[in-house]
């Protein structure tokens, strides 16, 4: 940041981490499992009804993204834009804890509004993701943004880390302690929508770190380096908007622009398939481990608590790594090489249908870990090369790649209502998931190879 002093810069960078960790607490609070065992408990939604509404509410978010260009035409200041959403997403959180509270004579009619005050909050907390994005982008060089998403990510997980103990070991050690086995009915109506609760308190509490940050106009913004992944910038492409056109053409030709760009075409081709494949497999993995914990929704959240520590544990220690590879490497060689590494886990899984045990759970969980890489690459690469209009790739991404992930999540729960013997061939579902998995990372290396072409072209020009 130029006009700022080294400790200013320090400083600003902080508050982005202890942001990022206060709202991860929140978060980790609003996890789907709890949503899925409060629509299952109280609201009487069969599994795949519950769990398809638990885990597509941020995937519907995503859809959402696609109107940020709008949001922060209407208000360009970002500090003031995302602070805003994070509030009302706050507010939604605690108020669906609420009606929990509230209708607990007549449970049947708190899911309507319930699923409203979900549906609401993942589309404010996407909304908010974009807007961080440009703020971040408009207030630190690009060459530095591998290790500043690398750092963010680790002060997140360890937010999450400590939410998870919390609720699942913690909890689970009192229960068998006080109560044996089985919370009474009273503990578990004040339990489940507490952690909403708690998601409401901390992440209203993490705006107050983001309103210390100064706010920066997005011309301010340095150009990006287009040598290290060979990618065009967004200001070669033609103009398609003018003072005289409406807002609507104005709005469709910065969403049609990044498509433009091959290497920009195939990434999102993997936001797609990967979203969709992944929300279409979530209802029939997690009914897997429902049965690995002998159906037991608590001790569930406690095994599911365990598995995200593994996981987000080994993330934080190689956040680092995969930010400095990322700066070194490019971010989709990153990226295709995290897609390889993560579909091994399955491997843990079909080892666990043949012989169930809760630690081949565990040990999924530990290859889980190489997500590090995409969650580090992908953001970075939205908006390395999104030109000047820095909202577009990362809407257009967002709203396509949710569209896939909420067709993924009709098709799996289609499949798990029509065909319910699929899930006696547990060895056949998940071998079928590894080889999904490998396949996805083909589009990322396409644009990889397209993206190192074009590089050796412009270098012998």
């Amino acid at each position: 940041m130029s006009g700022s002093t080294a400790l200013e810069k320090k400083n600003f960078r902080h508050a982005f981490y202890l942001s990022s960790a206060v709202w991860s607490l929140g978060n980790a609070f609003a996890s789907g499992i709890a949503v899925l065992l409060l629509l299952t408990h109280w609201g009487g939604l069969p599994w795949g009804t519950a769990s398809m509404h638990a885990f597509i509410a941020p995937i519907v978010g995503n859809l959402f993204r696609i109107f940020s260009p709008i949001l922060q035409k209407m208000c360009p200041n970002c500090r003031s834009l995302c602070v805003g959403l994070y509030l009302l997403q706050a507010v939604c959180l605690c108020a669906a804890a609420l009606i929990c509270w509230f209708s607990r004579e007549n449970a049947a009619y708190f899911v309507c509004p319930f699923l409203i005050l979900w549906y609401t909050s993942n589309i404010c907390e996407n909304l908010a993701y974009v807007t961080l994005l440009v703020w971040v982008k408009s207030l630190f060089h690009r060459k530095s943004l591998g290790r500043f998403f690398a750092l963010r990510e680790r002060w997140r997980l360890t937010g999450e880390v400590c939410v998870f103990f919390l609720c699942g070991i913690l909890i689970n050690s009192f229960r068998e302690i006080y109560f044996g086995r089985e919370f009474p009915a009273e503990y578990l109506w004040h339990i489940y929508p507490g952690f909403l609760f708690c998601a409401g308190i901390f992440s209203g509490g993490s705006v107050w770190f983001l309103r210390k940050l100064p706010n920066r106009s997005a011309e301010t913004d340095a150009g990006p380096d287009l040598k290290e992944t060979g990618e065009r910038n967004a200001e070669e492409l033609p103009a398609v908007s003018s003072g005289k056109e409406r807002l609507f053409c104005r709005f469709v030709g910065k969403l049609w622009s990044p498509l433009k760009d091959p290497v920009f075409r195939w990434v999102l081709l993997y936001g797609i398939l990967f979203a969709f494949f992944t929300q279409a497999e979530q209802p029939i993995r997690s009914k897997f481990q429902y049965t690995i914990t002998n159906r037991d929704g608590l001790f569930m959240l406690w095994v599911v608590a365990g598995l995200t520590f593994m996981t987000r544990g080994g993330q934080i220690l190689a956040a680092s790594f995969a930010g400095k590879w990322t700066d070194r490497l490019g971010t989709l060689r990153v990226m295709g090489l995290s897609q390889i590494l993560t579909a091994f886990a399955y491997l843990f899984y079909i080892a666990a249908a043949l012989m169930p045990n809760i630690l081949f759970l565990y040990g999924a969980s530990a290859v889980w870990i190489f997500y590090v890489g995409l969650n580090v690459a992908l953001p970075k690469f939205l908006m390395d090369h999104a030109g000047p209009d820095k909202v577009s790739r990362p809407a257009v991404y967002g709203f396509l790649s949710g569209v896939g992930g909420i067709c993924g999540a009709f098709f799996g729960k289609s499949i798990f209502d029509r065909f319910p013997g699929l899930l006696d061939h547990y060895i056949l579902v998940f071998t079928v998931f590894l080889c999904v998995r490998l396949l996805l990372s083909l589009p990322i290396f396409t644009a990889s190879g397209i993206a190192r072409k074009r590089q050796l072209s412009e270098q012998t020009e």
